[in-house]
């Protein structure tokens, strides 16, 4: 159940302002002498020195570990708490590298704690990074991964929209508020200070309602919530009380579909910041046994490389029955449970448990390549909407390429080079300004395309990309300009996601967008649908999804 805490001896900190007066559903709360409580900055901890010797060690390993003649080593970590603060464990340009986790031989279980074991705390925002890596292991015993201070906000709806106006107070007369009392174990929503100053996401920092009574999100346990779907933050004021509690009145972007119960319903906003669990350019990585109870954005995230990466026997979710002083927390983690994009062969997650998501539990991928123009009888000037994969290309590479609207494949190129960024040569200039205009020009018709997220730069995302032979003028003529390719070594091929457990998530159960990939053997509950299509308002999916 819900625990709020309103410390009577925190009161003589709070300075008294003005009358207030704040309308609930079904009662009125004037104070006389309204207190308000002064918003609270979260600080980082200081990073601890066994944090600071295992980055070192990692370091140390890691140097000139990719040579020929390099050796298999192993780093041990030790049982402990390892406070990393506001940067995160860095493990980059590591080869055959094994990260040992040890423990004092005490079991850990999903509803008993010990503090026998490794755990890792990070800022929100932080986590750990491996980059540039191949053949690297991380395995052993259980190691945890939490949040250094809170990362989302956590309350109570004290007030809600109701038919009836209230003339009291402008923000109970507003059909899109909703005032809450937050949990002072939790971060307060204030979007003038971190994090919700700069929530993150394509739409700002998430809203969701919750059922008190089995703590499960309100549209899976109320059929008259069904469509209470997605509610973002757009923005948040601090109340005067009497009594100095922490109540707020949240703006929501939207009018919530389903009106919260006053004094039961629970809320929470979260926002996205950061890393969690990150791999970005590397091949054959094997994570297990890491339980994930916090983190400011995706738990495991991996972006380019080789991929072929194992999860196995990973958890995200809540923490165990008395692992800390703040077991009443709803949320695992504040977005996706598992993404990958863009990798060469796809992921492996088996015998896992991703649950309390702040969006996907899973979301395999690539992005999609958007043709800007024709530069030559081979050439072709392609924006990269990922992180990279086309500056990944070399010569023999292939490149599919499909039709803006239908999605019909219209032809396929060969690589006769690494694609050049542009901005070397002279011309780039005027290249990069044309370019520029997609976005408008794929809006409008005879295109009329959708997006929800938007084309990146060409100053910083285009390519000259060659091909060795002449582009089918399928791909690209007069009177049709634009369409999409796909990098086929990046589409995350052959993925495998077998015998997992996913259960209460914000969002999707599933999206699985990408060549040839095995989906077998799990377990979900509560959660939205499982969807096998190529996203093209994200700019995400395999084109041409087969297999």
């Amino acid at each position: 159940m819900y625990s709020m805490r309103c410390l009577s001896r925190c009161i003589t900190m709070y300075r008294q302002v003005v009358l207030v007066v704040m309308v609930a559903a079904s009662h009125r709360v004037i104070s006389a002498a309204g207190l308000i409580r002064p918003s609270r900055s979260v600080q980082p901890s200081q990073p601890s020195g066994n944090a600071i010797a295992l980055q070192a060690r990692i370091n140390e390993a890691a140097e000139n570990s990719c040579g020929g003649d390099s050796q298999r080593q192993q780093v041990d970590v030790a049982p402990g708490e390892y406070m990393f603060g506001n940067s995160s464990l860095l493990v980059s340009n590591a080869c055959n590298i094994d990260i040992v986790i040890s423990s004092t031989g005490i079991p850990l279980t999903r509803t008993v704690a010990s503090e026998s074991h490794a755990r890792f705390w990070f800022f929100i925002g932080f986590g750990v990074e491996f980059t540039n890596c191949i053949n690297v292991s991380v395995h052993g015993d259980v190691l945890t991964i939490d949040s250094d201070g809170p990362n989302y906000a956590q309350g109570v709806v004290v007030a809600a929209p109701t038919a009836e106006a209230h003339p009291e107070t402008s923000e109970r007369m507003q059909s899109n508020t909703i005032i809450v009392e937050f949990d002072t174990d939790f971060l307060d929503p204030d979007t003038s200070a971190t994090p919700f100053d700069s929530p993150g996401g394509v739409s700002g920092a998430k809203v969701a309602f919750w059922d008190p009574d089995v703590r499960q999100l309100i549209q899976f346990v109320n059929k008259s919530a069904a469509a209470v779907g997605n509610q973002f933050m757009n923005a948040s004021k601090q109340l005067n009380t009497a009594d100095g509690r922490n109540v707020w009145a949240i703006s929501l972007k939207s009018p919530p579909r389903w009106i919260p119960i006053v004094n039961r319903t629970l809320v929470t906003v979260f926002p996205r910041r950061g890393i969690t669990w990150s791999k970005r350019n590397c091949t054959n990585l094997t994570t297990e046994n890491v339980h994930i109870y916090a983190g400011g954005n995706m738990g495991f995230f991996e972006s380019l490389g080789g991929g072929g990466n194992v999860y196995r026997n990973v958890f995200i979710g809540r923490p165990p029955a008395g692992y800390d002083t703040r077991p009443h927390r709803l949320l695992g983690l504040n977005a996706d449970g598992f993404h990958s994009s863009d990798v060469g062969t796809g992921p492996v997650l088996q015998d896992s448990e991703i649950s309390f998501t702040g969006d996907d539990f899973l979301n395999v991928h690539n992005k999609m390549q958007v043709i800007c123009m024709r530069h030559a009888s081979n050439k072709l000037i392609i924006i990269d909407s990922s992180a990279g994969a086309l500056a990944l290309g070399r010569a023999g590479d292939t490149l599919r390429f499909y039709h803006l609207n239908s999605l019909e494949h219209v032809g396929t190129g060969t690589l006769s080079s690494t694609p050049r960024k542009l901005g070397s040569q002279s011309g780039d200039t005027g290249i990069v300004q044309q370019c520029n205009s997609v976005q408008a020009g794929i809006l409008a018709p005879p295109y009329g395309i959708k997006l929800i997220v938007p084309i990146p730069s060409a100053a910083t995302h285009a390519y000259e990309v060659e091909f060795a032979a002449n582009v089918p003028n399928s791909v690209v003529n007069a009177s049709w300009k634009y369409n999409l390719a796909n990098v086929e070594k990046a589409s995350g091929a052959n993925a495998v996601v077998q015998r997992n457990h996913f259960h209460d998530g914000f969002s999707r159960m599933g999206l699985l967008k990408s060549i040839a990939m095995t989906y077998t053997d799990n377990v979900v509950e509560r959660a939205r649908g499982l969807h096998v299509y190529s996203e093209q308002d994200w700019l995400e999916g395999a084109l041409g999804i087969r297999d």
